[in-house]
């Protein structure tokens, strides 16, 4: 199998990409993925799994260097790596990085786009609100399900109303999963759940129970009555209504960037629209969803038998202003504003929107340069390059030419003429070859191959393997192998497409490999040995 990918990469340029984790057998492993271009295809494979010694960053340049050794590639061929933002990885002094640049100086180093994200969601996450909000997701998923007895109240009240047979979890939060945030929220509060207001009356009812009954301890009923009363608070409300909104519209966007074979392009637009989203999430509007869920659960609580003498709050309390003693020769004083709802959307709403948004746009810059030249690539720039070929002029391609290892001035040529030819060449695509993907997410395994509808963001065809969308570099690489345009008449066009195909913008093969290594070296396979697991790996992946 090794063999075939080396055969398959030959002579061309490569990416790759790296992580470690440790394994049940306390041995820190590291995946290598390499990222290539074969004929028509993307491919992304796991090329070794290798025991870490020395995590620094000349201590994994040195188990890379000797890893492409025994499987003969060209460290030299290198084009791009991607890596997440730990220090040993990225530094640009002592990370691996830096390592790689002292023998691949044109090598271009990516910081993982989903590893970025996810920072983006934490960073708005440090929001004093937001911290009480998931901490109380925590909290209540971490009450419920470390204890039998009070599983036991949570599964017999879902079946006495849904005839649950599957035991249905509220899930805890935990920092290496992406997605824990967004499931442990929708859960609760997600409109998309097929329990919706339900859920939210049986956690109450539950908690209710469990504050009032005599068969647990003092501290226990005095936790639930607490969550209780913390579920009951209209800022809890509102708080859920805003990130609701903020993972509706970044929740595509992650699972996108952990598919395999992504295009660099359209995770970029994908990036850079969401971001135009999040500007114009309206504050109003949360505050009637927000005042609806309220509503709604209080319908329902009123028909409860347990719970019809209890109350969510429907508003903000009004709270006491705070007044302090001015000094002397003061004639001012600190306000506050009146109004409970402006006070929130001014210390709650604004500042989680404002930073998801100046994060994204902050950590998402690296690299802009390289996107503004694939840019005039993008078949749907042709129109613009057909009409006025001068927008090539300049600076135009400067940075990606160099990259590429290919004639700056014969590239703009090519890629005039074949703007002009690209609408004659496209007519001759199949349009079935368009293959539409269903979803398919095993999140509790992180197991990952799916691609977001094309109703939400941007039109993405299936993997490495679009052959028809004509917007794509995908599709224009396909067009000049398949007439043969890439031997002589778009010779360095081909090779810029190829390096810009070649480029990887994640490491996620990384972690779906994980996931793989934690169901083959399990604790009962704890000592098994390492050539052994490398090959179970790589059959595996």
């Amino acid at each position: 199998m090794k063999n075939l990918i080396v055969s398959e990469i030959g002579e061309k340029r490569f990416s790759i990409q790296v992580d470690s984790t440790q394994d049940v057998g306390i041995v820190d492993q590291a995946t290598v993925v390499v990222r290539y271009v074969q004929d028509e295809a993307i491919k992304e494979r796991l090329v070794a799994i290798l025991p870490v010694k020395d995590a620094t960053g000349k201590g994994f340049h040195e188990l890379l260097m000797s890893c492409f050794d025994m499987l003969g590639l060209d460290f030299q061929r290198i084009a791009g790596e991607s890596f997440d933002g730990a220090a040993n990885m990225r530094s640009a002094y002592v990370g691996l990085r830096a390592q790689i640049a002292k023998v691949v100086p044109d090598a271009v180093y990516i910081w993982c786009y989903s590893h970025i994200l996810n920072l983006c969601v934490s960073d708005c996450c440090q929001v004093l609100e937001a911290k009480n909000f998931f901490g109380l997701l925590n909290r209540l998923a971490t009450f419920i399900g470390d204890s039998h007895k009070r599983m036991n109240i949570w599964k017999d009240q879902l079946d006495r109303r849904h005839g649950q047979e599957k035991l249905l979890k509220l899930q805890k939060i935990g920092e290496t999963r992406w997605w824990a945030k967004e499931k442990a929220l929708n859960w609760i509060f997600g409109e998309k759940q097929s329990l919706y207001f339900d859920t939210f009356e049986v956690l109450y009812e539950v908690l209710y129970v469990i504050s009032q009954s005599n068969l647990f301890e003092s501290k226990t009923t005095s936790e639930a009555s607490s969550l209780f009363h913390n579920l009951c608070q209209f800022r809890i409300i509102l708080t859920a209504n805003i990130f609701l909104q903020v993972f509706d519209v970044i929740g595509p966007v992650s699972k996108y960037l952990q598919t395999s074979g992504l295009d660099f392009k359209v995770a970029w637009q994908m990036v850079e629209r969401a971001v135009e989203q999040l500007k114009k999430i309206d504050f109003n509007n949360l505050k009637q969803k927000a005042e609806h869920f309220a509503i709604k659960t209080n319908e329902l609580m009123d028909e409860s038998d347990v719970l019809n003498s209890l109350e969510v709050e429907t508003m903000l309390p009004v709270r006491r202003v705070a007044r302090k003693k001015r000094l002397a020769g003061e004639s001012s004083h600190d306000e506050r504003p009146e109004d409970e709802m402006q006070c929130f959307r001014a210390s709650v709403f604004r500042p989680i929107l404002d930073q998801i948004i100046q994060s994204m746009t902050e950590r998402f810059s690296e690299n802009k340069q390289l996107v503004m030249d694939s840019h005039y690539l993008d078949p749907r720039t042709f129109q613009k390059i057909r009409t006025d070929p001068k927008v090539l002029d300049g600076g135009a391609l400067e940075r990606i030419s160099k990259l590429a290892k290919v004639n700056e001035c014969s590239l703009k040529t090519e890629l005039i003429s074949f703007a002009n030819l690209f609408p004659s060449l496209t007519g001759c695509l199949s349009e079935d070859e368009t293959q539409k993907v269903e979803i398919i997410i095993d999140e509790e395994e992180e197991e990952i191959d799916w691609i977001p509808p094309t109703d939400k963001l941007v039109e993405v065809q299936k993997e490495s393997k679009c052959g028809s969308c004509k917007q794509c570099f995908l599709c224009c690489h396909r067009l000049l192998i398949k007439y043969n345009l890439y031997s002589a008449a778009y010779e360095n066009l081909s090779i810029t497409y190829e390096y810009l195909l070649t480029l990887s913008f994640t490491q996620v093969s990384c972690e779906r490999a994980f996931s793989k290594l934690k169901l083959i070296k399990t604790r009962l396979r704890a000592t098994m040995g390492q050539e052994l697991l490398d090959a179970l790996m790589l059959m595996s992946v």
